[in-house]
């Protein structure tokens, strides 16, 4: 059985769920490949219609935020939709057995939010089997909400039961049983419902970046990874467009702690910064 996640990672959480997933199906008799919407052949219909079509298990996998899925992979779902609408009638009367799965990484809660895709995932022939929510380490300390990465002790921890509740995931999926998190839980869809509604509101009430050009030094780091261009750097300034997916990369890996969701600089002393959960981590590996 071929394996085949799509996935969406800010800071790198999402990025080490998909790797770990991965490791586990391959080292079964089945194959798995974690492939970022970011790479420049996502852009290719031909390129999605091939995986799409040789594809027996279809993931997407992205970050919680306020219960649904950021909007940069709601982009991508369309443009799989397309490609699916392109392949040949053969593929969607096929009776092979197809089926999608989510995974979600989050930091406090996300309700129904690893079900939110569940009617795209059916236009394109993949009805979701399973679906769950694994818990990591936050990436959004910012004044307003303050909510500081775990200690790397505390996220060890929670690896190790990520990789436990992966594989028990993986055993369901390969017997064909389903596992929707989310989807009994009236208390958790009320939630998810209720922050879905408020999330625009409390983006815009707490975000409205800023970058300070007396602590940038112009590195262009965040210029370079921004994974929707919405920050470009014009007349000697760091500028921010419209089109943030609010994925808080600038904001956690500037180097000089410049980008700031507001005018006043988030002390770094105050509000720590989450920089990817391995030793070493590079952001160059959500994208090449």
């Amino acid at each position: 059985m071929k394996f085949t996640i799509f996935y969406f990672s800010g800071t790198g959480n999402t990025w080490w769920v998909c790797r770990e997933f991965a490791k586990i199906v391959n080292k079964s008799e089945h194959d798995a490949e974690f492939i970022s919407i970011e790479q420049d052949d996502i852009q290719s219909m031909g390129y999605l219609q091939k995986k799409l079509q040789f594809t027996d298990a279809l993931g997407i996998a992205y970050p919680i935020y306020g219960s649904t899925a950021p909007q940069i992979v709601w982009n991508f779902m369309e443009s799989l939709e397309e490609a699916s609408q392109k392949i040949s009638i053969d593929f969607k009367e096929n009776k092979k057995k197809r089926f999608g799965f989510i995974l979600t990484t989050m930091a406090l809660f996300s309700g129904d939010g690893a079900l939110v895709l569940n009617d795209e995932m059916k236009k394109i022939a993949f009805p979701l089997l399973g679906a769950i929510n694994i818990k990591m380490s936050s990436n959004i300390s910012i004044p307003g909400f303050h909510y500081d990465p775990v200690e790397k002790e505390k996220l060890e921890k929670r690896k190790q039961k990520a990789q436990k509740k992966l594989k028990n995931f993986f055993k369901k999926l390969r017997n064909d049983k389903k596992k929707l998190e989310g989807r009994w839980n009236l208390l958790g869809k009320l939630g998810g419902w209720i922050q879905r509604k408020f999330m625009d509101w409390a983006l815009n009430r707490t975000i409205d970046w800023n970058a300070n050009m007396e602590r940038c030094t112009k590195c262009m780091l965040c210029v370079k990874e921004c994974p929707t261009d919405n920050i470009t750097f014009e007349n000697e300034a760091i500028r921010f467009l419209d089109k943030c997916t609010y994925c808080m990369r600038c904001y956690n890996f500037c180097p000089t702690h410049a980008i700031s969701p507001r005018e006043e600089i988030a002390d770094p002393k105050k509000y720590k910064r989450h920089r990817g959960c391995t030793e070493n981590f590079k952001l160059s590996i959500l994208h090449d």
